[in-house]
């Protein structure tokens, strides 16, 4: 699982399979296949669609499964 804002541009080489942003309130994106990111790319959000901007200019869109995730955190 990778925790991006709504926007995020890589910065080197990555290979994603869930998304969970911190800006969409624990919605999280289980994509229907893995994704790469190449350095450069720019990863965006609309919904359930996984929006990528790759720096050639070509723009993909990738659909998954969107769901809550639950976090839990104990203060000490």
């Amino acid at each position: 699982m990778s925790v991006f804002p709504d926007e995020f541009t890589a910065t080197r080489m990555m290979l994603i399979s869930e998304v969970s942003s911190d800006e969409m309130c624990c919605q999280t994106v289980a994509l229907n296949r893995p994704l790469f990111l190449r350095p450069g790319d720019h990863l965006s959000f609309d919904g359930a669609e996984v929006i990528v901007d790759r720096l050639s200019g070509r723009r993909e869109r990738h659909t998954g499964i969107d769901g809550q995730a639950l976090q839990r955190w104990r203060l000490r």
